[in-house]
């Protein structure tokens, strides 16, 4: 039921968000689905009731999702603009949490009133707003339950506009909160709070436990304990948290059914043994837990955890059997009816698969144990009608035979027997610990993109100890806030030495960077064949029955062809060229078979575009090593997303840095090179005329030529807009024109280039050959490598591009038949300074791409750049409406998709008065 109550969910979101692609799609997969659905129910002899509750489940949740999906007209309102100032809400206050100097606050049943445009204000309603604030922890004394207001400036949640962002605006959205508010002021209202008394106590329990863990814990400590005690990791260092994610053991830093266990079980445990019975022992195991999961935020997965628990203690209190998998089900519906976003939440689908794939391996345990009984019992059936020279075959099943005494035999049987219980254990952990990463890998790789192996390991070691070290904490914490304190430090001791051991293990981990494996994002495709193998691997033996199969196909066949699915990738055929959606900026990704080239990255409204957009993008699509990265000039715009590529640690490596040749002797460059250099990337330089292949094994071939700045040119280095790098890139029937952000009077330059460079081909004359190499006009600093330009390493899929958070739009397709598809990067965003009349009729485009940020400072795209486009007939896309923008080709047709579907303007051409007019 929670399965079709799930598909629901899925074909809905998918039908409203993209509705020309997941029509088709729905149209399809429902069909396929009803009927494997029907098959499986028949061959489980199920009755006609479970037929119509599936349909009745499939429609609930298909209504669910479509009522979460539906705008409020403050959120329509607030499309229009980046954000509203002067705002007000009004609310009671649902949870205060703090990280550092920042004081977060969720606000339930708030009343919001944004200034109108006739002077007066308007009021809307909403059911949880997120308000920040920056204040001293002194300072705020505003509890959960009481009434608040917050002046300061609305907004939305960020939306995923590429593959691999992170989406905001779901991820709240599945929390149940559409808005936020920057609060430059906040006030305490008159009122009782409105809070019940578990939630008051559990905010005062929550409060000293912060004060005791400051006070014993020593000051490295704090964020660990934090997290893993009461679910706060905002005291957590980055470092910290981005070396226990990349040595796969990120999961310990949350409040999960560790915690739960630890706690209520704990609790039960002993209240049974001292005699108390099933229901006293459960009510008060499950009010400590129900407390508890309040203070830690009571989260999906401390739900999932506290439910379940409290599920099976219920069992045992009236005498019924409890079945893990059906808890599990009915936690998961009883969380996604009121929030059904939360089935895309990455939190979410990790505990629940973690936790799936216990299941399946115990139901395993459980069939083989039975089968196995059912065997020996009939083999000791047998042994009862028969003799054997007066000795008896030991009922044990290892067929030896004993005399009275067994002698030293015997002593060493029984030193076996003893030492299997270990042996067991181990091989218990280790097979849990394989069955949760095989059933939570697809989840990791479309949401985290990269997979640490070494974790498998790890989870050995991590997994046992940390029962230990939140042992330590709640028992040293709450010495502490007894009063205890001379015993309090030495209890908390054993978490502080396994919490830095951890540390050590994960910057081991850190080292083997070739046990991190950066695959991608899988398809959606990918997922569901993975997981049908892996159900039909754990379901071997039972499949293998129903069918009437003499021989084993293999458990360990099925795993290895399932992570062949997720792991191996087949290379790109063709160019892929993604222009990426990174608001005032610009940014494009050329990737050829297995190689990748950048040229720019940079935003001045996004000013962590590295790490917010490239680095997810690339790791989305599985590249570890870019081969060239060009930078056409030195505006910021252009260049801070390659700068955070050559500075951190992300995993990706860049083969060299290509600059203008001005940046040979202008100092706009040095902080470029610098970082390059110690990066160790070799820098060159490079001017009109250089030309490097692409793709030059296959027949129609390809090649990225620099048309600008012409060789021999000094430009003004104090207008680094003068001089930038602009390219031709051509594969078989496709041919781009990218010119930064050359103003239109150096767009003359280009024009000459490209009608000379035709009339070149149209004579046969000059032809540029395949192994032309794209070394600068002999200038390369330091390490200046002398190879040709642009090949990447790493593993990438072909599949549609626009694949992070759901949203694909697939808006144009064209065949290049006989004639060659011209795309033109407008200049400088769309500004009223480029893109000029004659370098449209020059280049002749299908298609113009216009990258800019929507509400940004400069008007860009300008209302008569539009107009000139308009007059000239071309179609035209942007990454304002569009997300990004990504085209294909593979010689002799050309795809163009577009992440977004388009919401604002009409797909095929807008026009300067529609530029003009919007918000």
């Amino acid at each position: 039921m929670t399965a079709a109550f799930v598909l629901g969910e899925v074909l809905c979101g998918q039908t409203d968000i993209i509705p020309a692609v997941s029509g088709r799609i729905a149209a399809l997969i429902l069909p396929v689905f009803l009927l494997l659905t029907i098959v499986w129910m028949y061959w489980r002899k199920a009755r006609g009731g479970s037929f119509l509750m599936m349909a009745v489940m499939l429609l609930f949740g298909f209504f669910c999702m479509r009522s979460a999906m539906r705008k409020e007209p403050l959120e329509v309102r607030l499309e229009k603009a980046e954000s509203v100032c002067g705002a007000e809400a009004e609310g009671v206050v649902d949870s205060v949490s703090e990280k550092e100097d920042r004081v977060r606050y969720t606000v339930r049943d708030a009343v919001i009133r944004i200034p109108a445009s006739d002077g007066g204000t308007e009021t809307f309603r909403a059911e949880k707003i997120y308000v920040t604030r920056l204040e001293e922890r002194e300072e705020y004394g505003i509890e959960p339950g009481e009434p608040a207001r917050f002046h300061g400036k609305l907004s939305l949640f960020e939306e995923a506009t590429n593959p691999g962002q992170f989406d905001f605006k779901r991820y709240y959205r599945g929390l149940g909160i559409r808005y936020r508010l920057q609060a430059d002021s906040a006030e305490r209202l008159e009122g009782e709070n409105e809070s019940s008394p578990a939630e008051m106590a559990a905010y005062r329990i929550k409060k000293r436990a912060e004060r005791a863990i400051d006070a014993v814990c020593l000051p490295e400590d704090r964020g660990f304990f934090r997290a893993v005690l009461l679910g706060d990791r905002g005291f957590l260092s980055e470092e910290d948290a981005k070396l226990f994610r990349e040595g796969g053991i990120s999961h310990i830093l949350a409040v999960s059914g560790l915690h739960v266990s630890l706690i209520g079980m704990t609790v039960y445990t002993i209240l049974r043994k001292t005699g108390a019975g099933y229901g006293p022992a459960g009510a008060a195991a499950g009010v400590l837990l129900l407390i508890y999961g309040i203070i830690a935020g009571f989260g999906a997965s401390v739900f999932r955890a506290v439910f379940m628990t409290i599920l099976g203690m219920g069992a045992n209190f009236i005498g019924r059997t409890y079945d893990r998998m059906s808890a599990m089900a009915l936690a998961l519906l009883l969380l996604l009816i009121p929030s059904p976003y939360l089935l895309y939440s990455a939190g979410v689908q990790l505990s629940f698969a973690a936790i799936l794939a216990i299941c399946v391996l115990e139901n395993r345990d459980r069939r083989r144990k039975r089968r196995e009984m059912l065997e020996e019992k009939n083999r000791n059936r047998d042994r009862e009608g028969r003799r054997n020279g007066g000795k008896t075959i030991c009922a044990n099943g290892f067929g030896r035979i004993f005399g009275k005494g067994g002698g030293t035999d015997g002593r060493k049987a029984s030193c076996t027997a003893d030492a299997l219980p270990c042996a067991d254990r181990i091989r218990g952990a280790f097979r849990m610990n394989a069955a949760i990463q095989l059933f939570t890998l697809p989840v990791i790789l479309q949401n985290f993109f990269t997979y640490p192996a070494i974790g498998l390991l790890l989870n050995l070691v991590v997994i046992p100890l940390m029962s230990f070290a939140a042992a330590s904490g709640f028992f040293g914490a709450g010495l502490c806030a007894l009063g205890i304190t001379s015993f309090a430090g030495a209890v908390i001791a054993p978490g502080h030495y396994i919490y830095h051991f951890y540390r050590f293990l994960c910057a081991i981990a850190e080292k083997a960077f070739f046990l991190q494996f950066t695959p991608g994002s899988p398809s959606n495709l990918a997922v569901c064949g993975y997981y049908a193998l892996i159900f039909a691997a754990f379901y071997e033996d039972e499949i293998r029955i129903k069918l009437n199969l003499r021989k084993k196909w293999g458990f360990g066949l099925g795993i290895a062809i399932a992570l062949g699915i997720l792991f191996i990738r087949r290379p790109l055929s063709g160019l892929e060229a993604t222009f990426l959606d990174v608001r005032q900026g610009e940014c494009l990704v050329l990737r050829y078979g297995d190689h990748t080239w950048i040229s720019d990255c940079g935003s001045t409204q996004d000013k962590n575009v590295g790490e917010n957009r490239l680095v997810p993008f690339l790791k989305s699509r599985g590249v570890t090593h870019v081969d060239t990265a060009f930078v056409s000039h030195s505006d910021a715009d252009h260049v801070n997303g390659i700068s955070y590529l050559l500075k951190e640690k992300t995993g990706i490596s860049v083969g060299k840095l290509v600059l203008p040749t001005v940046a040979i002797s202008s100092d706009r460059y040095d902080s470029l090179k610098e970082t390059a250099k110690k990066a160790k990337v070799p820098v060159e330089y490079m001017d009109a005329g250089v030309t490097s292949a692409i793709g030059k094994t296959d027949p129609w071939g390809g090649r990225m030529r620099c048309i600008h700045p012409l060789a021999g040119e000094k430009p003004d280095a104090e207008e680094p807009n003068e001089h930038c790098l602009a390219f031709e890139v051509s594969c078989g029937k496709l041919k781009m024109i990218l010119t930064a952000d050359l103003p239109e009077t150096h767009e003359k330059e280009i024009v000459g280039q490209i009608m000379e460079h035709k009339s070149e081909r149209d004579t046969g004359s000059g032809k540029a050959s395949d192994n032309t190499s794209d070394k600068a006009s002999g200038n390369t600093s330091d390490n200046a490598s002398d190879n040709a330009s642009g090949k990447a390493s790493g593993n990438t899929s072909d599949n549609a591009t626009g694949k992070a958070s759901g949203n694909t739009s697939d808006n144009t397709s064209g065949k290049a038949s006989g004639k060659t598809v011209t795309i033109l990067k407008a200049g400088h965003h769309g500004s009223a300074t480029s893109t000029s009349e004659a370098l449209l009729k020059a280049v002749k485009p299908d298609l113009v791409v216009i990258s800019c940020g929507r509400h940004n400072r400069y008007g860009h795209p300008a209302p008569e750049t539009m107009e000139r486009i308009r007059r000239s007939g071309t179609k035209i896309l942007d990454t304002e409406f569009d997300g990004a923008i990504t085209i294909r080709s593979d010689g002799e047709s050309v795809r163009t998709e577009t992440f977004r579907q388009r919401r604002s303007r009409a797909a095929d051409c807008r026009s300067g008065s529609e530029t003009g007019n919007r918000p």
